[in-house]
Formats: C-alpha cells, structure tokens, sequence
C-alpha cells in the first residue's frame, strides 16, 4: 500500500511536470485535482490550482502577450510559488510561440524578445541565421541580432565566425549586449575576469571590446563596406553631440576604433593615410587614456 502512495505521488507529478513543458496548463490543472485528491497532495496545490487556471488564459493569447510572460517569467512575484517549476514552464511556452511564428516574423516580437532567441532555445539554427539575416538587411545593425547569429555559430562549432559577429556587435553597442547570448567561450571568460576585477556589470562591459582586442582575440572585418558606411553614419552623428557622458564617449570610441582598425587592416602597405591620421586624433580628443593603451598595442605588434 506504501509502495502504491508513492507511485500516485510520483507518476502526478511526472504527469503535471510533462503538461507544464507541453504548456498544456488545463491538463496541469486537471492533474492537479486528481492530486489533491490522494493522501499526500503538496501543501500549496490548492494555490497553484488557482494560479495555472488564471495563467492558462494567456494559453490562446496573441504572440505579443506570451511574449511579455516569457520575458517576465522570473520576475512575476505571482508565480513565485512555481520556482520548481519555472523551467518547465518556460520549456512550454519557448514551444508555444515557436510553434506561433514563422519565417515572415524578422522583427522583435516585444522590444526584450526577438524570434530568434526561440529559434536558439529550439536548436532550429537554420532558422536563426535566416531570420537574423532578414532583419539586419531590412533594419540594419543591432548588437543582439549579430550576438544571436553569433551564438549559432558557436553551436555550430564555428568559432571564428561566431568571433566575428560577437566583434560587431561589442563595437556597436557593447552596453545592448547580453551575457546570456556572449561567445566564444573565451570572450565569456573575459567579461568575468573584468567583472571580478571592476565589481559590476556595466564597467566589465564597458572595458570588454578593448580588453578583447588587446588580446587578439576579436576579429575586425577589414573590407565590410556595409558596416563601414553604418560606422561612418554613427560616427558623424557622435560629432554633432558636444556633450557626452563617460559611456557614450566609451561607445563613440569604439566607433572610432573600429573605422581605424578597418582602415590599417585593408593597408597592404603599411603607410598612415592622412584619414588614419584624423581619425587617431580624434581618439586621444575623446579617450586619451585608451588611446595611448591603443597605441602602446600597436607598437609593440610591429
């Protein structure tokens, strides 16, 4: 008779566990009731009956609505009695809106998700380099749209590629990066190693793209002329500011690092054009620390 209590505990909450991963909320009710029915039912089921049965009316709900539960999953203080069971939640609904968008859905679905996070958490990477390609030919640069094509990439095993588009995207915009989605595995190694030197997020963030390249370990494509008229488009933009704070200054030198690297790559010669040469100044003009940091690493290379 034990033996058989603890079958019925186990085979519900297996059952329960495998409707919230199909997000399948009315059935994860329905074994619920069952549940509660037996001898030893979890202390809080009755709470969570009434959770799931309010929760499972964003089950039809358009995509932009489960994409807002799916972005604020872990933050919802209602669902904070399901912190066993968050996971299989987000599984659920991960599998929900995949099944909702199509290759037509390029744009962000609410401004904290994009479709290609889903394709990610699917493993359908096919997917996520069409979509992330679509986006960036009809809208343009966006560092997470380079950091989810990166990803891919290194899931991919191909490491160098993932480098190069992590590189876009870190001299972009490196404060619109998520760690979450941060690769090479190098580059994650990197952004700790500065977080436990700096003590928080955005100044480890904020010195990554620089420490990286210090390295060597970022890959700056010489001859994009795509991203150079992107840059150059920034960059002129930066100029009309007179006013910027240390990390807007950050990113604007970024910009201007990026375009230099770009121009001394593509230099088969070796010589300094007269652009090159305007452009490093106006370096030490906005960060005259990273530049002679800059400088110091070229010429110790040659």
């Amino acid at each position: 008779m034990q033996t058989n209590l603890f079958d019925d505990e186990n085979y519900y909450r297996n059952a329960y566990r495998q409707a919230l991963n199909d997000f399948d909320l009315d059935k994860a009710v329905t074994i619920l009731k069952k549940w509660q029915k037996t001898f030893f039912p979890p202390v809080d089921i009755n709470d969570k009956i009434k959770t799931l049965e309010k929760l499972s009316l964003y089950a039809e709900e358009e995509i932009h609505i489960l994409g807002e539960l799916y972005v604020n999953l872990y933050s919802l203080d209602y669902l904070s009695l399901f912190k066993d069971e968050r996971r299989n939640i987000k599984r659920g609904l991960t599998q929900k809106i995949y099944s909702l968008i199509n290759s037509e859905n390029i744009d962000f679905i609410i401004p904290q998700l994009h479709p290609a996070e889903i394709y990610i958490n699917m493993e359908d990477f096919k997917s996520v380099f069409f979509c992330c390609g679509q986006f960036l030919n009809q809208f343009g640069e966006h560092p997470l749209i380079r950091q989810f094509e990166a990803y891919a990439y290194y899931q991919k095993g191909e490491s160098n590629s993932a480098a190069i588009s992590t590189t876009y995207a870190l001299f972009d915009d490196v404060l619109h990066c998520s760690i979450e989605f941060l690769c090479p595995g190098n580059y994650l190694k990197k952004y700790n190693y500065l977080i436990h030197t700096f003590g928080s997020h955005r100044s480890a963030l904020l010195r990554l793209p620089f420490a990286l390249w210090k390295d060597g370990k970022t890959f700056i494509v010489p001859n994009d002329d795509k991203f150079e008229k992107y840059l150059r488009k920034k960059i002129n933009s930066e100029r009309k500011i007179s006013e910027k704070g240390i990390e807007d200054n950050t990113i604007y030198f970024y910009h201007l690092q990026y375009l230099a690297e770009m121009i001394r790559l593509r230099n088969v010669r070796k010589s300094i054009s007269q652009e090159l040469i305007e452009l490093r100044t106006e370096m030490k003009e906005v960060n005259n620390d990273m530049f002679t940091a800059y400088m110091d690493v070229l010429s110790s290379a040659f």
